[in-house]
């Protein structure tokens, strides 16, 4: 395929993939509690000058992820007046970029078809973008993964340690990179150089200003974990397996494992190194003794990559637009009919729900910061009413309160409300 025709399907598929990141964003952007924690961070460091050195707590209460995230959050919000979906725009149009920087990846790893197939693939995936919607600290990990990739193969070492420990700053799971990147040093006969570990020190340096605690604990946390969790790895693959059919083609579970399976064993039969990229997040990931989506953030690019390869292989020009037409139809239905999947057993209710339960407290409260506490499902984590307190503050801003009471219960999966006596 020449160069220009490569380009042209690209743009065309990066204004697809763009489309389905920002269609119906505004009412429909997820807004759990703990992206809102980000945005009450990123709000306090604008408004008293004061910048953390540390994100939101894992699911181990004593470690916490980096504070990259906040500082991302920051200019969209002093930009937008303190608008919740400027930070929703922000990661689709950085998942819109990954779509390119894909295309490039699987052109240097393979060819102009590879990637462009793998680029297909990432911009029409409904996990994909339903994550790309989501302005949460794990939605750029595929945006900064390409860049890891991009750099490490062009073999531009300062960039890519800086990107390793940015990385490591938006989730700590990313230490399983760590070995694969490891390898490829030694493949690459690398020297090392001080310089580029510095870069890695300035990728973490929050975290190392923070306290050792926060700069390595995850490791002391692994081990641990590891070593007594009484649950077993494999009892966690059917929890990867939904995510992995939504990453392909909902309601085909059997068909996304067989994409899996057959483009794993395909990139080895080729004997592409690049599959460790895959590989090994892959049995950490699906073997590990807990469950957590944003684990699975780290294979939302690889997996497109070599899917892409894969698929690129098996059909030929109009065998292959037909199953991309009928692959993006799929994919379409099922993004359309579940409203991008917002509902109690996915992601929750919608950015318009939300700030319509925020807007009858506010019109009910003598206050713009009342004191709110959470009921129901959900009502046992601390972050449960950390989108309405975001939202009511927020509105607050252009509207002044209209009652008299000062706290509130909400239940956020029924979404309801009601004053506390």
């Amino acid at each position: 395929m020449s160069a220009k025709r490569s380009l042209v399907f690209l743009s065309l598929i990066f204004i697809l993939g763009l489309f389905l990141r920002l269609y119906l964003l505004s009412s429909t952007m997820p807004f759990i509690g703990d992206q809102a924690w980000f945005f009450l961070s990123a709000r306090d460091a604008l408004l008293t000058g004061r910048f953390p050195l540390l994100g939101i707590t894992s699911s181990v209460t004593w470690l916490h992820q980096g504070s990259l995230y906040t500082y991302l959050l920051i200019p969209e919000l002093a930009l937008s007046h303190f608008h919740p979906v400027s930070g929703a725009i922000f990661t689709a149009f950085l998942s819109a970029v990954t779509i390119i920087l894909c295309y490039f990846l699987g052109r240097i790893w393979f060819d102009s078809r590879g990637g462009l197939t793998a680029a297909f693939i990432f911009a029409t995936s409904p996990l994909a973008i339903i994550h790309a919607r989501m302005p949460y600290h794990t939605s750029p990990i595929p945006f900064f993964m390409a860049l890891l990739l991009l750099f490490l193969s062009r073999r531009k070492y300062f960039i890519s340690f800086l990107v390793l420990g940015l990385l490591y700053q938006l989730e700590l799971v990313t230490v399983v990179l760590w070995p694969v990147f490891i390898f490829f040093l030694v493949k690459n006969r690398y020297s090392p150089r001080f310089r580029d570990f510095m870069a890695f020190a300035v990728g973490i340096l929050p975290f190392l200003l923070s306290g050792p605690v926060s700069t390595v604990g995850v490791f002391v946390w692994t081990a641990y974990h590891w070593l007594t969790a009484a649950s077993t790895g494999p009892a966690t693959v059917p929890f990867y397996l939904v995510l992995l059919q939504h990453f392909f083609l909902p309601g085909l579970p059997a068909l996304a494992a067989v994409i899996l399976l057959v483009s794993v064993l395909f990139a080895l039969w080729r004997k592409k190194s690049e599959l460790l990229w895959l590989l090994l997040p892959l049995v950490v990931i699906f073997f590990n003794k807990t469950t957590s989506e944003a684990y699975f953030s780290l294979l939302l690019l690889p997996l497109a990559l070599f899917s892409g390869y894969f698929l690129s292989r098996l059909f030929v020009k109009n065998t292959l637009f037909i199953l991309f037409l009928g692959w993006w139809l799929v994919n379409i239905h099922y993004l359309l009919i579940r409203d991008y999947a917002l509902d109690p057993g996915s992601y929750g209710a919608g950015l318009s729900s939300r700030l319509a339960v925020s807007d009858a407290i506010l019109a009910a409260s003598a206050t713009s910061v009342p004191r709110l506490t959470a009921v129901g499902p959900g009502s046992q984590f601390a972050t449960t009413v950390d989108p309405y307190r975001y939202l009511i503050w927020w509105r607050g801003l252009t509207r002044p309160p209209g009652g008299k009471y000062l706290n509130f219960v909400i239940d956020d999966a029924a979404q309801t409300w009601r004053v506390l006596q």
